[in-house]
């Protein structure tokens, strides 16, 4: 039998070797005495965890994969370390295909976390933090001049009037995205305040003075892009690992981004990506750091997105003198789209609890109970961490997270047909709508799409498809950090 996880450090003689029951991440009081032991094993230890899981432990389950399960060990190693009083950061997370056992018919997967525990040393002076990632410090802080000149155009152009091709470009673009009524005037004072943050935006240097308004790269912690925190001089930024392979615009507009958070206090209403942005109003784009970043881009250069929702077929749905059936219809999937993706994300990351440990200021450790707490109201009794060993918290939310990914798969990126039908009903690629759908509030007809959705999701339960729609319809209405 091979084990579930080898825990080995610097100076620490042999593998410690941790087992979990069959398709569960708990840990018994025998493997957290392994897990005490190691955590306490001197001031400077560098931990290799190597954690696994195998197919046929998950063969009976639909609400669980491999690598979910191995993720789920992973957090509950991590927590145990940090319980035992192990100060370090994880640096490394990740998933991959396992090529030390590649023959083994079970299709082992491998998670390997590499860290150094960061205590006092013996004479009391802390460790000294290892150096900042120079080339993503570099790439960054190119980006971050690249967004300034862009934005600094910009404003130029708005401010001087001067009617010309460049002039004229700038203010189609601006109602493109803000819609015939923008207010020119207000748009170059945002962009203004835009750019004077971004001149004030210093990195934070580990172990030297945290310089505030700041940015950092983080190289751990899932595959984010940007995160940020606070307002005004007071927000710092987060750059994961996706920052590094965007390409040099995207890096440019991902500044803009989340600078609108910073200091306009802009949401993520709705991603350039999805259908719902190029439907907002005039109030909800000058409320949205999707709309600030696109048009600065658009409007400083000859960009284009490179990546557009999907014109769907509105052709069967009637318009007439009272009701515009196709607009109806079309909003309704775009707010469903959009609020699955809050949703999906904000219980994914409830999930990965361990970024409370990976990131200094625990960048999503106060949304994290707002989260749980939605998840309880739609699901009573589900979280039961402690009393039920077989399905930790951990593993209900990786089944409720998979299936909100499946119920919104069908239809990102993809050609949405509209038809009449009896009732609300999704089917390859199809969603037929009775005529009521169309008196309804928005709000209904967005629960109405969900259900849909849920109801053509084989792994959603026909007697928790509700409870699916409460959810994603609450968790979307709760206030969270930019993103």
């Amino acid at each position: 039998m091979l084990s579930d996880f080898f825990l080995s450090s610097k100076g620490h003689g042999g593998r410690d070797v941790v087992y979990f029951a069959r398709e569960n991440a708990v840990l018994d009081a025998d493997e957290l005495k392994t897990i005490t032991r190691l955590a306490e094993a001197g001031p400077d230890v560098n931990l290799d965890i190597v954690g696994t899981a195998s197919d046929d432990e998950c063969y009976s389950r639909t609400d669980l994969t491999v690598g979910e399960l191995v993720d789920a060990r992973v957090v509950a190693v991590v927590e145990a370390l940090k319980t035992a009083g192990w100060k370090g950061k994880p640096a490394v997370l990740s998933v991959v295909k396992n090529t030390e056992y590649a023959t083994d018919p079970r299709g082992l997967r491998r998670v390997t976390i590499a860290a150094t525990k960061d205590q006092s040393s013996a004479s009391g002076t802390a460790a000294k933090p290892e150096p900042p990632h120079r080339k993503a410090a570099k790439e960054i802080t190119d980006a971050q001049g690249q967004a300034e000149a862009y934005v600094d155009k910009v404003v130029g152009i708005l401010d001087a009037k001067a009617g010309d091709e460049e002039y004229i470009k700038v203010v189609a673009t601006a109602k493109l995205l803000f819609s015939d009524r923008v207010d020119l005037r207000s748009l170059s004072t945002d962009l203004k305040t835009i750019g004077a943050f971004l001149r004030k935006l210093r990195e934070r240097e580990p172990g030297g003075t945290a310089h505030k308004p700041g940015f950092r790269f983080v190289a751990y912690g899932g595959s984010s892009l940007a995160v940020t925190k606070g307002h005004k001089d007071e927000a710092v930024i987060d750059f994961g690992p996706d920052m590094l392979t965007a390409r040099a615009d995207s890096k440019a507009l991902t500044f803009v981004h989340e600078s609108a958070h910073a200091v306009l206090r802009a949401k993520d209403i709705a991603y350039a990506d999805r259908r719902l942005f190029w439907k907002l109003d005039q109030a909800q784009a000058t409320r949205n750091a999707d709309s600030y970043g696109l048009f600065v881009l658009m409007a400083a250069r000859d960009y284009e997105p490179s990546k557009l929702p999907p014109q769907d077929d509105t052709r069967e749905l009637k318009v007439d003198a009272e009701l515009d059936r196709p607009k109806l219809a079309v909003e309704a999937l775009a707010y469903a789209e959009t609020y699955l993706g809050l949703a999906a994300h904000d219980v994914d990351h409830a999930y990965r609890r361990v970024w409370r440990h990976v990131l200094d200021d625990g960048m999503w450790s106060d949304s994290y109970e707002g989260i749980l707490k939605q998840v309880r109201i739609a699901f009573p009794g589900e979280l039961t961490r402690g009393s039920s060993p077989a399905r930790p918290d951990d593993i209900v939310l990786t089944g409720i997270h998979r299936r909100l990914r499946r119920m919104r798969d069908p239809i990102v990126g993809k050609v949405v047909t509209f038809e009449p039908g009896s009732s609300a009903r999704f089917a390859d690629g199809t969603l037929t709508l009775p005529s009521a759908f169309f008196t309804q509030s928005l709000a209904k007809r967005v629960e109405a799409v969900l259900l849909a959705l849920a109801a053509a999701e084989s792994s959603v339960p026909s007697a928790m498809r509700q409870q699916y729609a409460t959810l994603v319809v609450n968790l979307a209405a709760q206030e969270r950090y930019a993103q």
